[in-house]
């Protein structure tokens, strides 16, 4: 037998199965088919409802991302500028600005005793 014909036999005995099969007068009932329908309708209700807090979720982590980002930028502008500050050039700048002098010539004391404390 050939495959397509293996199929066609397959498909007819499902269906001729499905055809003497009979539901339960339980199944067939009015309340049995609102309940079925009322689920649907809240399982879809629910679907909404989270896919609707994903996607809202969605646009508070890209506006946190961009947060992040602008931050980030002023943490390296920050950065530059106290490397510009504490620079050399510009410390030395800023000390003639101040009127300050350097000193000459500077000595060291030393303590008299090595103990810094005693019991």
């Amino acid at each position: 037998m050939s495959i397509k014909r293996r199929f066609e036999y397959q498909y007819r005995r499902i269906l001729s199965g499905f055809q003497g099969a009979e539901l339960p007068d339980w199944m067939s009932s009015l309340v049995f088919r609102i309940s079925i329908a009322t689920a649907l309708v809240v399982i879809s209700i629910f679907y909404v409802c989270k896919t609707s807090n994903l996607s809202t979720s969605g646009y508070v982590m890209r506006d946190l991302e961009n947060k992040v980002a602008v931050l980030q930028t002023n943490i390296q502008k920050t950065q530059v500028e106290i490397a510009m500050n504490s620079s050399i050039f510009n410390i030395e700048s800023r000390l003639k600005d101040l009127a300050m002098v350097p000193i000459g010539k500077y000595s060291f004391i030393a303590p008299a005793d090595s103990l810094v404390a005693k019991r």
